[in-house]
């Protein structure tokens, strides 16, 4: 299985990198941002070329670090 989620892997990070002012790009960095390597959500990032919703969101992580995303719930 480790093959296909590489593969998929870099297709997320090919999509991005080749369609920096879609919107669908700018949902899927959104969505990964806490799975992937923060360096490499820091340089898709930087390769936006439009702002959205998302991208917002992206920037927000990247300035406040990893450490200070917290989820949407918590179990006590």
């Amino acid at each position: 299985m480790q093959p296909i989620i590489k593969e998929y892997f870099d297709y997320q990070v090919d999509f991005i990198k080749n369609h920096s002012d879609s919107y669908i790009g700018h949902f899927m960095l959104e969505q990964m941002k806490m799975e992937r390597d923060f360096e490499l959500v820091k340089e898709l990032a930087a390769g936006f070329t439009n702002e959205s919703a998302f991208s917002k969101s992206v920037q927000d992580f990247i300035e406040n670090g990893p450490q200070m995303e917290t989820p949407c719930c918590t179990v006590e």
